[in-house]
């Protein structure tokens, strides 16, 4: 029993179907349309964006060729996309709504 808890602390490890042990929540404010969510290790995410935005936004992971989200990207539907990812830092966000909201709950 010991060893099982203790690999449910190495996301690495971890397969998304696990339960989680924590979670919370991030609030993404856009400025000029454009994002990134805040360093938090995690196992996976659902990200939302607000019922308010009055335009789409879209998604990616930050990567050395792709350093932020533009249309051509991911869009993210009203009910919420799960993303499998350890970090949110790594998610960026656009919309030509420039101060929308993103919703993040996040668990690991």
């Amino acid at each position: 029993m010991g060893s099982d808890f203790q690999d449910h602390n190495d996301n690495s490890n971890n397969p998304t179907h696990v339960n989680s042990l924590t979670g919370g929540t991030q609030l993404i404010t856009l400025s000029g349309g454009v994002g990134t969510a805040t360093t938090q290790q995690c196992r996976s995410a659902l990200i939302k964006p607000a019922g308010a935005n009055t335009d789409t936004v879209y998604m990616t992971f930050v990567d050395v060729s792709d350093t932020a989200a533009d249309a051509n990207d991911w869009p993210l539907d009203a009910v919420g996309t799960e993303v499998p990812v350890d970090n949110l830092a790594k998610l960026t966000f656009f919309s030509a709504d420039v101060d929308a909201n993103i919703h993040i709950l996040w668990r690991s």
